[in-house]
């Protein structure tokens, strides 16, 4: 069976497994089963504290910055001989960039926001809820 045969809009999943390969194989049907343990592992989490958040930010920074060697490895490998400073310039450096500034801004973010009011809703007295 093709993904593509499905009725609907594709999810982000099979989006990605259509594009990558658009016949069925064999190796699709591990990841399609990682994919679906995924979601409904995230699913089944619900909302999650912000320090376990800021944690899993932590962990994904120590693991790009102690596998960076491997990372750098493979991209010369996919890219053929593709130099190590490049790849860590290009590819780990604002990976782990976006992650510091992430865990840095994290609480800000998750903080309720008071709705601002506009005239004339924003006449003395007037308040939102």
């Amino acid at each position: 069976m093709r993904i593509s045969h499905r009725r609907g809009p594709l999810r982000g999943e099979e989006r990605l497994l259509e594009s990558i390969a658009p016949h069925h194989t064999d190796w699709s049907a591990p990841l399609e089963a990682q994919f679906r343990a995924q979601r409904s592992a995230f699913m089944a989490e619900g909302d999650v504290a912000p320090g376990v958040r800021i944690d899993r930010l932590a962990r994904a920074i120590d693991l790009l910055v102690s596998h960076q060697q491997q990372i750098c490895a493979a991209l010369a490998s996919d890219f053929g001989q593709r130099p190590v400073p490049l790849s860590r310039f290009v590819d780990v450096m604002p990976a782990v960039r976006s992650l510091r500034y992430a865990k840095t801004h994290l609480r800000e973010w998750l903080r309720p926001e008071r709705p601002r009011l506009g005239l004339p809703a924003g006449a003395p007295g007037a308040r939102a809820e």
